[in-house]
This record gives structure tokens, C-alpha cells and sequence, in this order.
């Protein structure tokens, strides 16, 4: 008996091994791998990913690459987390580490990941040293196309010897579950008249694919095939569909209808059938289906190609299978992941909610703000090329602007504080506070520009000199130290680099000082050849001996992180008495 495994999506052959699946690497954590045509690696992880089981999965995947065809020496991979729970920190920082090291990993698909995932994986991306690229995609039908793309654009051999073109397209699969298909050759019908080769496709469909006359001397053969079929033990599957190809069945002779039918009804009485399909068939053939329909205890049914056959099928399975119901926890995840998926850098916004969704009016609001923001953005950018010969009329137009910016800004904050009175996630309401925090911070930051007089190119001195006289006006007891080059960036590091500084001294503020009453913050800018170094120091309690900043999770040093990523530079965090930071550009 022959047993072959298939992908319904592209119709390629799709290995695996009992080695590879349900593999426990850890108390906590699951792997799956199975390998698509030649070089695509399908792994499919589940419960939650610690550093012991991502050590042992990375093991267990690097035996998987081991297998692949000789001459294939790169592969490309798709991580399927639609049963991931969660990531742990290291777990997520070894697997990152590890792929980058990999020399035959050339691309690395994520899909089926929900928000909080979605936001590892882009925390994740971060810490990319490599050239090769990392996609998302949302199912998995999406993600076997885009990685049979990447092969073919890079050289990537895929196609296998095993493939099956009639699969192709049979069913758009959220996540990879392969077809498969069973032959065994001593149940065919071979005549003169009539060869026809059965399989059974993923165990409840008897598969038939006749090439010839169906006559009445046949039906005894059938008779045997259906016997065969017939459960064993209790947990062994049933048959529940026939399925037949109808594109090189020349004649089903009216001698052999009649038995047919009686023949089938028989093996209901044992083995309920849900349907009987012939597709790719004659009018003849269709005719006498609808027919035969009025007087069968099953469905009998027609399509005209395998993929309507098998949709029929599937939407018969569903017919049994409860939806899950929705709930506010996954309105509050889709408002979550439309806050994350706002690019502020970028025009536009995908709203794919309708008026339905509870949370429309508030999704709507932000959409329309952002458009407008957007608007004000592009309209400043051209009007700054246009107004380059006219200063005058450049500095009211820009004066205007900016009270528009900083109008919008107020708006954001508005809806984000009118929205947590309808929350009751406590979750979701911090998440909505800290993305407040920050775009109040950077309204201040923005307000400290006077952009009327501002070159395309500001002083830092002259802009940090000012951020720190604002937290001396707000009476903290610090006393600052400062020592600050004159250095001129542009003003799209500006902003970035003031909110790094604020959000420094605000931490130290929070976090340094409950012990201290000298309490001292120095801030140091010095020019290098081709940028500057600008070092941070409190004398605060600083970090316990058993924390590990680079490694940290708060929202506050995902910031820091990803705003010296905006501006191309490196941080770092050296040990001293109280907390010190440097970033390097």
C-alpha cells in the first residue's frame, strides 16, 4: 500500500516523519515539521515557547534541513503559530540569533501569529544582522505562495517528481493540513474494458478515477473493493464520500445502473455515505445522477471540476462543526492590532472593520484623524519646496501648521481617553495609557520647535538645552550636569533623539531616585568625525546585579530601542554606580 502526502493548496508533495511531529521539546512546548517539494520547511509549533524547547526545536530543525534532496543547499521556511501561545524573551532572542546564523535559511515566513505575536515578531526583526528577509502573511495559503515565489525568484529548485497538478487549488487551507492520498494497486480494475486505479484521499474519501466502459461483469469487483474498505477495528476511518473523475468514463452502460445503485445502498445500510460526486463527466452521466438523487438515501451530485467536487465535501463537513463564538476579548485584540498596524512614518491606514464592530466609531475617528495628519504632512512637505524663495510668507504658512499638527495631536490623546472609559481590559486600557504618554511626549517635544525659525538642519544644543530647563521648571530636585557640543542634525533625527532624552530622564525620575536626595543627572554630547556620541548618567540605585536591560520587555525600552534604530545609531548601557546609557551615531 502506497501512502503519499500532499499539499491542497499547490498540489506538491509534502513529506514527514513520526520523528518530526508531536515532538514535545519541553514541558511547555510542541513541534511539527513537515518539508513541501524540495526545499520549503513547514514547521508548526504549539503551547509556549520557552528557551529549552527552542533550543531543542532549533536541534530538531536542523535535522529536518539535513534531509532535504542533494543539490538543494538553501531552503526557505514558514513558521505557522496558529496553536503558539506565547513567546518567552530568551526564547524569542535564541531563535532570532540561531536563523541569522543559519547560512542555508534564505527567507523566513511567519503567519497565523496573533497581536501580541505579531508585535514579538516585529521586536524581533529588530535584532535582523542578516540579508536575508523576514515576511508576514496572514494564512498559510498565502505564505506557500509567497515561498514558491522566493524559491523561483532565487534559483530555489521546489518541484518534486511526486506532484499531483489536479490538487492544485483544491482547498485554500488557514494552515497546513496535507491530503493524503492511499493507493493499493491489488484493489484496481484492470479489463479490456475498463481501467480503473481507487485511493482513498484523507481517509473518508474513496477517490476513483475510471478510464473506459463501466459494464454489469464490473460490479462483483466493486462488490470486493467495497468489502475491503470496510472498517477493521473501531477507530479505523469510514468511508463517507465517493469521489469520481469523470473526464475518461466513455459509457456507463444502463445493465450496470441498476446494480450500481442497489450496490451502494448496500453498503449505506453498513457504512452511512454522506454524497456521491462524479465531475468532468457527460451529459449523459449528469443526467442519470439527477436521477438517481431522488431515490438514493445520500446525495448524489455534479460538479465540473475536482475543486467544486471538493468544496462540496468540505462544506458538508463544516455543516457539523460549531463556529466559535465571538467575543470582546477578540474586538479588543483587532482594536490592538489596527493601533499596531498604524505606521505614523507613512501615509494611509487599513480600516477592515464595518459598522458592525463595537469599536468602529473609535477606529473610524483615529482613521480619519490620521488622514488628516497625513494630509498636513504631505501639505507642509510641499509647501516647504514651493516656499524656499518666500520667508515671510514660508513662516506663517508653517506657524499655521504647526498649531494644526500639535490640534491633531490633541485629537489622538482625546479619543484614546474617551475610549479607555468603555474598556474593561486591564490590558488593553495600560496599552492605550502608554501609547497616550507617548504621543503627549512627543507633542511637547514638537511645540519645543520653533519651526518658523528652524533650519533644515537644528541645534541639538539649543534643543536639549531646552528639554532640560523644562524638567528644571517642573521643580524635581535634580540637579542636571551638562556639557553639550554645538552639533546641527536634521530635523527628522530631532524629534527622535529628544524623545530618547525624555524618555531617560523621565525613567530615572521614576524608577532612580526614592533613595537619593542629591540626586544628579549628567548629560554629555560630543561630536565624532561623522556624527556624535551623546553618554547618559544618574546617580540613582541603578540596575539590580540580576537584571539585564538589553534583554527587558517594558514598553519604555522597546522605544529606546526602536528610535536608535530610526536614526542608525548603536546603545548600550555600561556598568557604573547609579544607571548610564550611550548611543553612538
Amino acid at each position: 500500500m502506497q501512502k503519499s502526502l500532499y499539499c491542497p493548496v499547490l498540489g506538491k508533495s509534502v513529506s514527514t516523519n513520526p520523528k518530526w511531529l508531536n515532538v514535545s521539546v519541553s514541558d511547555k512546548f510542541t513541534s511539527n515539521f513537515y518539508v513541501i517539494g524540495k526545499s520549503i520547511i513547514y514547521s508548526a509549533p504549539s503551547g509556549r515557547a520557552d528557551k529549552e524547547g527552542v533550543h531543542n526545536s532549533l536541534l530538531l530543525n536542523d535535522a529536518v534541513a539535513d534531509t532535504l534532496p542533494p543539490g538543494i543547499e538553501r531552503y526557505v521556511q514558514i513558521e505557522d503559530y496558529a496553536s503558539l501561545e506565547r513567546t518567552e524573551p530568551a526564547a524569542r532572542k535564541m531563535f532570532i540569533n540561531r536563523m541569522n546564523e543559519n547560512p542555508r535559511l534564505d527567507s523566513l515566513i511567519f503567519c497565523n501569529f496573533s497581536t501580541p505575536l505579531k508585535l514579538a515578531i516585529n521586536l524581533g526583526n529588530q535584532f535582523n544582522t542578516s540579508e536575508r528577509k523576514i515576511y508576514t502573511c496572514g494564512k498559510y495559503h498565502e505564505a506557500i505562495k509567497l515561498a514558491v515565489k522566493l524559491c523561483a525568484d532565487k534559483g530555489i529548485s521546489v518541484n518534486s517528481d511526486e506532484e499531483r497538478l489536479e490538487f492544485e487549488g483544491l482547498h485554500q487551507q488557514d494552515s497546513l493540513l496535507p491530503l493524503e492520498l492511499t493507493h493499493d494497486g491489488s484493489m484496481d480494475i484492470n479489463s479490456e474494458t475498463l481501467f480503473n486505479p481507487f485511493y482513498r484521499l484523507n481517509g473518508e474519501i474513496f477517490y476513483s478515477k475510471p478510464d473506459g466502459i463501466v459494464r454489469r461483469d464490473h460490479l462483483p469487483a466493486f462488490n470486493a473493493i467495497w468489502q475491503n474498505l470496510r472498517p477493521v477495528r473501531k477507530n479505523d476511518p469510514h468511508i463517507r464520500y465517493i469521489l469520481i473523475d469523470g473526464s475518461k468514463l466513455t459509457d456507463f452502460q444502463p445493465k450496470a445502473l441498476r446494480p450500481y445503485g442497489k450496490l451502494l445502498r448496500a453498503v449505506h445500510k453498513f457504512d452511512p455515505l454522506r454524497m456521491h460526486i462524479i465531475y468532468n463527466t457527460t451529459e449523459k452521466n449528469i443526467h442519470a445522477s439527477k436521477v438517481a438523487n431522488a431515490f438514493m438515501p445520500f446525495e448524489i451530485r455534479t460538479s465540473e471540476t475536482l475543486r467544486e467536487a471538493y468544496k462540496l465535501i468540505l462544506k458538508d463537513q463544516q455543516k457539523f462543526q460549531e463556529q466559535p463564538p465571538e467575543n470582546e476579548e477578540r474586538r479588543e485584540n483587532e482594536l490592538l492590532e489596527f493601533l499596531n498596524d498604524i505606521d505614523w512614518n507613512k501615509p494611509g491606514v487599513k480600516l477592515r472593520v464595518d459598522e458592525s464592530h463595537p469599536h468602529f466609531v473609535t477606529m473610524n475617528a483615529i482613521r480619519l484623524i490620521k488622514e488628516e495628519t497625513d494630509s498636513l504632512f504631505k501639505e507642509r512637505r510641499e509647501r516647504e519646496l514651493e516656499l524656499e524663495q518666500a520667508a515671510e510668507e514660508k513662516q506663517q504658512l508653517l506657524k499655521e501648521l504647526q498649531h494644526r499638527v500639535k490640534n491633531s495631536f490633541l485629537m489622538v490623546n482625546s479619543m484614546i481617553n474617551i475610549k479607555k472609559t468603555s474598556i474593561f481590559s486591564s490590558e488593553t486600557i495600560s496599552v492605550l495609557e502608554e501609547l497616550g504618554h507617548k504621543i503627549h511626549a512627543i507633542s511637547d517635544l514638537y511645540s519645543m520647535l520653533d519651526v518658523s525659525k528652524t533650519s533644515t538642519s537644528p541645534s541639538l544644543q539649543n534643543y536639549i538645552g531646552e528639554i532640560i530647563e523644562k524638567f528644571e521648571t517642573a521643580e524635581t530636585g535634580i540637579e542636571f550636569q551638562r556639557e553639550i557640543a554645538e552639533i546641527y542634525v536634521p530635523t527628522d533625527k530631532l524629534i527622535p533623539i529628544g524623545l530618547i532624552i525624555t524618555e531617560l530622564i523621565t525613567n530615572s525620575i521614576e524608577h532612580a531616585f526614592d533613595t537619593i536626595e542629591n540626586k544628579k543627572i549628567n548629560i554629555l554630547l560630543k561630536k565624532r568625525d561623522y556624527g556624535f556620541t551623546l553618554e547618559y548618567n544618574d546617580n540613582g540605585s541603578g540596575l539590580s546585579p540580576s537584571a539585564n536591560i538589553e534583554t527587558a520587555n517594558s514598553m519604555g525600552q522597546k522605544l529606546i530601542q526602536a528610535l536608535v534604530s530610526q536614526i542608525d545609531a548603536v546603545v548600550s548601557y555600561p556598568q557604573s554606580d547609579g544607571f548610564s546609557c550611550r548611543i553612538v551615531l
